[in-house]
Order: structure tokens, then C-alpha cells, then sequence
């Protein structure tokens, strides 16, 4: 007959399940070993993006601070007020910059990207300076002088 014919029943379903049993092990071995993977992985990622995330996401609350106070600024009449603001404006800008170079002393992989950002925003504080100048009261001539009117087609249409 066969090789397993004189063994009982229960020793013929252990022998067949035998293989089962095997794989089974196998698999949560392999499981075991790729869950540490894994975990070693995200942790180093944590390490080190992290930091670099965090200083980015102070760089966008200084650069959205910056707009709000530029906007300030402009629409403040008092001038002892726009002095400080003018002040605070630039130390926004200093902090933008430090939580920039923090995120890229953690994260040199992201430098380029980073240094992109960062041109962006130097380019946006250079070009807010004559408008930051304008803005104070030894220019206000310029300001105080009615904008010149918009004619939309729409206006046309109701006048015509």
C-alpha cells in the first residue's frame, strides 16, 4: 500500500497537517521580521523628518504672520503703531529664516526644496520694502492721493 498504511488515523492527520503547521511558522516568522523592519524604519523617518516638518510648518505660520502684519501695517493709521509693526515685520522674517535653516540642517535630503521656499519668501520681504516705506506717514502724500477709478464693463452697461 503505501508508506503512511500501517500508522493510526490521528498520526496520518498529524503527518498531513504537519506541512500547515509549517508554513504557518514560516509566515509568522517572516511577519515578525518584516513588523521590525518596518518599525525601525518609520522610527528613523520620525527622527529625522520630523524636526525638519516641524520647522517648516513654523516657517508657514511666520510667513502667514508676515502677510497679515504687512497688511497691518498698511491699513494702520497711527504711526507709533506702524513702527512697531514695521519691527515686528522683520523679526518674522529673521524667525522664518531660522526655522528655515533648522529644517535644513535636519533634513539635508530636502535642501533644495527647502531652499526654494526660502528664496520665495526673501523675494516677497525685498519686494514689500518700498511698500513698507510708502506706508509711513513721511510718504503720505503719495498715499493719501484717491486711486484712480476702475471702469468695468458692467458700469458702462448700467450707465448706458
Amino acid at each position: 500500500m503505501g508508506l503512511l498504511a500501517n500508522f493510526k488515523i490521528r498520526t496520518k492527520v498529524l503527518v498531513a497537517s504537519l506541512p500547515l503547521v509549517l508554513m504557518v511558522l514560516v509566515a509568522a516568522l517572516y511577519a515578525s521580521i518584516e513588523m521590525k523592519r518596518i518599525d525601525s524604519r518609520y522610527s528613523e523617518l520620525i527622527e529625522r523628518d520630523v524636526q525638519a516638518l516641524q520647522s517648516l510648518t513654523i516657517a508657514r505660520v511666520m510667513d502667514n504672520r508676515f502677510h497679515q502684519l504687512l497688511y497691518q501695517e498698511i491699513a494702520e493709521p497711527n504711526l507709533d503703531k506702524m513702527r512697531s509693526i514695521d519691527a515686528d515685520l522683520d523679526r518674522t522674517a529673521a524667525e522664518f529664516n531660522t526655522s528655515i535653516d533648522e529644517a535644513k540642517r535636519h533634513s539635508p535630503n530636502l535642501t533644495s526644496r527647502i531652499k526654494a521656499a526660502g528664496d520665495l519668501f526673501d523675494q516677497v520681504v525685498s519686494e514689500s520694502r518700498p511698500l513698507r516705506g510708502a506706508a509711513l506717514p513721511r510718504r503720505a502724500p503719495e498715499l493719501s492721493r484717491p486711486a484712480p477709478r476702475v471702469h468695468r464693463p458692467a458700469d458702462r452697461v448700467r450707465a448706458g
